[in-house]
């Protein structure tokens, strides 16, 4: 990651130190370390509040970047990757990143940030949380999106009610693209709901 020339970024690399860590951190001048603070009153969140740069790395430190991973990727069969939006995954850096992962036949896994979704466009697998899935499909011109909203850890329909469900919105929506949880899920009510 890129990190600023401050106490923060100090502080940060003895943490990461600490804790026996791998990492890669490239230091510049022109960047805030992101610090995220909390105010707290009667146990409970009152705000939070950011003092950081948000603005894209620049071609140096991009080229780094893709340098270290090109000297590593052999050691992983996954890439992971986190957008936080902060200015490290540019537009050119991410579509490199992936595009080196798949000439070296790894998958890349993303936790993707903002509605342009183009950016991760080779990647093997996306993980929007529920706002983010909505924001990037209306952002295509997708309207209606459905979501069963099940609860993690459970299942609350029987199997012939999950069918009966799946048949009825099918029949009155006539969707283009249906995504379902695959039997291979690490959670369990996926699991569940995939082999109905």
């Amino acid at each position: 990651s890129v990190l600023g020339d401050d106490e923060v970024a100090i502080q940060l690399q003895t943490m990461v130190e600490d804790i026996n860590t791998n990492h890669f951190l490239i230091l510049d001048e022109t960047r805030k370390t992101t610090k995220k603070s909390r105010i707290i009153a009667s146990n409970q969140q009152v705000v939070r509040y950011g003092n950081e740069t948000k603005e894209e790395i620049n071609k140096e430190c991009e080229r780094t970047l893709i340098l270290k991973l090109m000297e590593i990727i052999h050691n992983f069969d996954t890439v992971l990757v986190s957008d936080y939006g902060k200015g490290v995954l540019t537009d050119s850096l991410t579509k490199k990143l992936i595009g080196i992962a798949n000439q070296k036949n790894k998958k890349v896994l993303v936790d993707p940030k903002g509605d342009d979704y183009s950016k991760y466009f080779g990647a093997y697998l996306l993980t929007p949380n529920k706002k983010e899935a909505e924001r990037a499909c209306k952002s295509i011109g997708i309207e209606n999106i459905f979501f069963w909203n099940l609860g993690d850890r459970r299942v609350f329909f029987k199997k012939n009610e999950i069918i009966d469900k799946f048949l009825s919105l099918y029949k009155n929506v006539k969707p283009c693209s249906i995504f379902l949880p695959s039997v291979w899920e690490y959670h369990p009510d996926h699991r569940a709901t995939s082999n109905y």
